[in-house]
């Protein structure tokens, strides 16, 4: 990312971090500087800027305070799943087949219809996400799980599921109905939309984290899953523009349930790891410059960026009076002779001031700058440097960090103004010829070309005009489909929608002492569904509330960001197209109202509770929360998404200003400077240069005064931000420049291309005359600037421009003034009436021009009538004018009328299309209710046949089962038989063999079997309701194509009609 010109974001070893406890990085390692006074100064904020904070710390934002009871309901539904399927181990203890066999189960289980039991089983994967902390002992096994969980569940293709089901929560309806109705939304209006998004954002945010320990098939998804989530694939777009579609819909009022900071925390996310990080922008601008034959980035931005250190900040007036006087108690010490000026170039040029603030102290002069003087200044010896703990530093030569950049377009203006100053003569565009300049001017354009600077955007702008000077014979344009590209062809239909609704709820979030009256709910999915009752439990939700704004405006400021540099890496029109609707919704003004407040205290905020953070809050026992322990905070010197967010939008505001004059006239024009000076308190260097990069756009028209007394904010400008070498930033408006009258152009009116009569201003800026506008509004459809085609949603209030109309009257006066003492005598008399002019005079006869000829159609004088147009039609100029004004009007009322016709035809087919939409809408509800009915009728009857075919299989089974105790009975019987006729065969005594004999063959004749298998076939009712169904299905589908195909062919002949 650009960071003071050029290149990225610091650097962060997420490995590093990733692996560790819920720690802020709100902590002041380095030494505190004392000054001149020997007052100790507040330490430097030891803030490392990078894409994200801690990976710890990015889960636990996810969850609001109000949401930690879900925990164990998550618990509670996973191990009711988990139980059924495996009961003699935990999850911990299984192999990977069982693990992956239990996730499959979990995907196949989503698919069901019921909703109340969708939801237990996304529960219970949110549990698995979630690092089934219940059976782990420490926050750093709970991320080692974490990321073994997701990584399974993304193998097995869970999250394509979860997208299909975000869009049926999307798109139901009877929830955003209901969401409407109510007068308060809480947490249990999007408990679908909740559980669905955690898992996704958990999803998203550990997958994109690149541990060089994991596995080489874990790598190889990482990156699938990475072009897959930049690609169409779901819902045949990106997921950054489904939640974008959230966005808008959210801000629309149509779905005011959505939880937003979820949905935008995803949304950034999804942007950072498809687009990548400030890291991968600054390769790919390496690599583009290589590509395009330039030169390389003159110096490593984040390097520089990061060798910087934070100025002292402006002291308030009573720290001054304090400082002044204990100066004066002070002995006299000796000045010691200054070597170099690169000795005072190295130092900071806030280090003689208080670190106290006063952010009440809006007074837009820099008196502490003013008054308090450098070292060489006072009679006293440079106190030593105060060493500090050695860190990366880049080795400088002593001067300026950064190397000055000269563009093209510079290099030409000051040829054409030396070449028109020593000449008399310009060369348009030619930066070689020297040819009579004076030697020095030689040499200045030696060392401008030494540093000329040519980005990428330059190239890309050149292409794009030489390919609209052929646009047939170039052929189709080759754009390369990079994950941007697809990005920007996605949000691009509804691109300024998305800005707006962006920016809406950035300024709910705001922190501002005003209410919001008209400002959108943004706290829908942290309220909970009772109010607290206790003073504690409103403590708890108030710190949460503040908590939940702070990161939605951390998510929206990087969302914005993000787009911004990779869209202007990408193609400079895409960032133009994107900067412009950001202006067009008002977020210079809207940025600049963030920062006018006390920023300090904001940055400082402590609304968090980190015992109740995740995952500390799943793992350790909770200690008794108190009042007092509520109002103290952490120990945390300062909020890292905070001054996170700062950072993010001065880049914003910087990015949207940069080479604008007319949005740096806004700047100027709501008093910018007084707010970003009181940004300076922040000691952190990175937001000290891009509030300094600010101050330094306007400071040329801020006026000399106001430069004289913040002389050391100059100097900061001076030390810390890049130059150009003809930048005329310090001194512009003062450089002694020729009284030049004011180009009529300027002041011409678009409408009549006359002078302006009567100017007034309409809300767009541009300038027209009173009559003119109003005649030209009252002959339109609309209110639109004729010039810029601005439209206007009701008809300004016009009041003439008196300052510009004495601009006018003055303009007016030397022109006429020039044009009469240049003129001959007769011109004179004239324009001043006593001769008719030129163009009323005959050219032969000098006579006037007063007579018209009809058959002709020529404008003659009496003269001329007589000697060539006698026997013609002649007839009086004047009442000629009269008859044809007449005419005139006659065409203007048809012309008119035509127009009031077109108009009422306009009105009415504007109607009609609203009307489309109405009637589109109620037949698609009532055939959305017609369809569920039919549904709904199908389930009832399927219940019915499934019990039917229940009884059924009851009763046959039933009767099996009677026939089989029978048969069992009468085998018994048999069975007993067999064996006497066993003991029979085996009788020693003949006597007795003969004697049993007679009646046990008269009993073995009479044994049969009685229970007889049943002649109907049980199993035979079973085939006659299936081909039952099957004949069923069959008609129901050709009754459905058939009537279906009706309808549609119904919707087409009246789509065609």
């Amino acid at each position: 990312m650009d960071l003071g010109g050029n290149g990225g974001g610091l650097p962060v070893n997420n490995k590093q971090r990733a692996m560790t406890p819920n720690k802020s990085r709100g902590e002041f390692p380095r030494n505190s500087r004392k000054d001149s006074d020997g007052l100790s100064e507040s330490p430097d904020l030891e803030f490392e800027y990078s894409d994200t904070d801690k990976w710890a710390s990015e889960l636990s934002e996810l969850y609001s305070y109000t949401e930690g009871p879900e925990f164990a309901l998550n618990r509670k539904c996973f191990e009711e799943e988990f139980s059924t399927h495996v009961s003699d181990k935990k999850w911990t203890e299984l192999d990977a087949a069982q693990h992956r066999a239990h996730a499959m189960r979990l995907l196949d289980s989503l698919e069901v219809i019921v909703r109340e039991k969708r939801l237990k089983v996304a529960r219970a994967i949110l549990y698995m996400t979630q690092g089934t902390f219940a059976e782990c002992s420490s926050e750093v096994e709970v991320q080692y799980w974490m990321r073994y969980n997701i990584f399974l569940l993304l193998d097995v293709g869970t999250f394509s599921a979860l997208v299909e089901l975000l869009n049926m929560e999307m798109d139901n309806s009877a929830a955003c109905s209901s969401a409407v109705r109510k007068p308060a939304i809480s947490l249990a209006d999007s408990t679908e939309l909740r559980v669905l998004l955690n898992i996704m954002y958990l999803m998203v945010e550990t997958i994109q984290q690149d541990d060089p320990a994991d596995k080489p098939e874990w790598k190889t998804m990482r990156e699938t899953f990475r072009a897959e989530l930049g690609s169409p694939l779901f819902n045949n777009e990106p997921i950054s523009v489904t939640l974008f579609g959230m966005v808008t819909k959210f801000c629309s009022g149509h779905a005011p349930h959505f939880p937003m900071k979820k949905v935008l925390l995803l949304l950034w996310k999804s942007i950072l790891f498809t687009l990548g990080g400030f890291e991968q922008l600054q390769s790919l601008k390496v690599r583009k410059r290589q590509e395009l034959g330039l030169p390389p980035l003159p110096e490593d931005s984040i390097r520089v960026v990061r060798s910087m250190r934070a100025a002292s900040p402006p002291a308030s007036a009573s720290d001054l009076i304090e400082q002044q006087q204990k100066r004066a108690r002070r002995e006299h010490k000796a000045l010691i002779k200054q070597d170099n000026l690169d000795a005072f170039n190295e130092k900071d040029p806030y280090k003689a001031d208080d670190a106290r603030d006063d952010e009440d102290d809006n007074d837009d002069n820099d008196n502490s700058l003013e008054t308090e003087t450098f070292p060489m200044e006072r009679d006293e010896v440079m106190p030593p440097p105060i060493p500090h703990p050695p860190s990366e530093r880049v080795s400088f030569p002593k001067g300026l960090p950064w190397a000055p950049k000269v563009r093209e377009k510079d290099i030409e203006s000051f040829l054409e103004s030396s070449r028109s100053k020593f000449i008399g003569y310009t060369l348009g565009s030619d930066t070689d010829t020297v040819v009579g300049l004076p030697r020095p001017i030689h040499e200045s354009i030696k060392t401008l070309k030494q540093h000329k600077y040519v980005s990428i955007a330059e190239i890309q702008m050149a292409k794009e005009e030489e390919y609209q000077k052929t646009p047939l014979s170039g052929g189709d344009e080759e754009v390369e489909m990079s994950a941007t590209e697809l990005l920007y062809q996605g949000i691009l239909p509804s691109l300024p929608q998305y800005m707006i609704a962006l920016l809406k709820i950035l300024l709910a979030a705001a922190p501002t002492s005003k209410a919001k009256t008209d400002s959108i709910n943004i706290l829908a999915d942290v309220l909970p569904e009772e109010m607290p009752t206790t003073v504690l439990q409103s403590m708890k939700l108030g710190v949460d509330v503040n908590r939940h704004k702070e990161i939605i405006v951390k998510a929206i400021s990087a969302i914005l960001l993000l787009l911004l540099k990779h869209f202007k890496l990408n193609h400079i029109y895409q960032f133009e197209y994107m900067a412009q609707h950001l202006v067009f919704a008002n977020c210079i003004p809207l940025i600049l109202k963030f920062f006018n407040q006390n920023i300090m205290s904001y940055i400082t905020a402590k609304n968090s509770i980190s015992v109740l953070d995740f995952p500390h809050c799943v793992v350790h026992e909770l200690p008794e929360l108190t009042a007092e322990s509520l109002e103290a905070g952490d120990n945390n010197q300062f909020c890292w998404r905070n001054l996170f967010s700062c950072i993010n939008l001065l880049r914003i505001l910087n990015k949207l200003t940069k080479w604008k004059h007319s949005r740096t006239m806004m700047l100027v024009v709501f008093k910018s400077a007084p707010i970003l000076k009181r940004a300076l308190k922040v000691k952190q260097a990175m937001m000290q240069l891009y509030v300094l990069k600010l101050l330094k756009v306007q400071t040329k028209y801020l006026g000399r005064q106001w430069r004289k007394s913040n002389m050391k904010t100059m100097s900061a400008i001076y030390q810390k931000v890049r130059h150009r070498l003809n930048d005329d930033w310090a001194y512009g408006n003062d450089m002694a420049e020729p009284l030049v009258p004011v180009s009529v152009n300027v002041l011409t009116c678009r409408i009549c291309s006359q002078l302006l009569r009567n100017p007034a201003t309409i809300p767009c800026g541009h300038n027209f005359c009173l009559q003119c506008i109003e005649y030209f509004w009252e002959q339109g459809a609309s209110c639109s600037c004729p010039e810029c085609g601005q439209t206007f949603p009701s008809k300004p209030r016009l009041t003439r421009n008196s300052t510009l109309a004495e601009v006018l009257r003055g303009t007016e006066d030397r022109q006429s003034r020039k044009r009469r003492s240049s003129a001959s005598p007769r011109v004179q008399k004239m324009l001043r009436g006593e001769e008719p002019s030129e163009d009323s005079l005959c050219l032969l006869h000098n006579g006037s021009l007063d007579v018209f000829c009809y058959t002709d159609e020529q404008i003659l004088c009496s003269l001329c009538a007589i000697a060539e147009h006698a026997g013609h039609k002649l007839g009086w100029v004047k009442e000629e004018r009269k008859r044809k004004q007449e005419e005139l009007m006659t065409l203007q009322k048809n012309l008119q009328q035509i127009l009031q016709d077109g108009e009422k035809k306009k009105q009415k087919m504007c109607r009609m299309f609203d009307q489309i939409k109405d009637e589109a809408a109620q037949t698609e509800e009532y055939s959305e209710g017609a369809m569920v009915r039919v549904i709904d009728g199908f389930q009832t009857r399927y219940l019915s046949l499934r019990e039917t075919i229940a009884a059924q299989a009851e009763t046959a089974a039933s009767r099996v089962h009677s026939c089989l105790q029978t048969l069992e009975v009468e085998m018994d019987a048999v069975r007993r038989r067999r064996a006497e006729l066993d003991r029979l065969a085996q009788s020693g005594s003949d006597r007795v063999f003969m004697q049993k004999w007679a009646s046990v063959q008269r009993l073995s004749r009479t044994e049969r079997l009685t229970c007889e298998e049943d002649a109907e076939n049980p199993l035979v009712s079973f085939e006659a309701m299936r081909r039952a169904v099957q004949q069923t299905v069959k008609k129901i589908q050709e009754f459905s194509d058939r009537e279906f195909a009706s309808i549609f062919s119904e919707g087409t002949s009246l789509g065609k009609g």
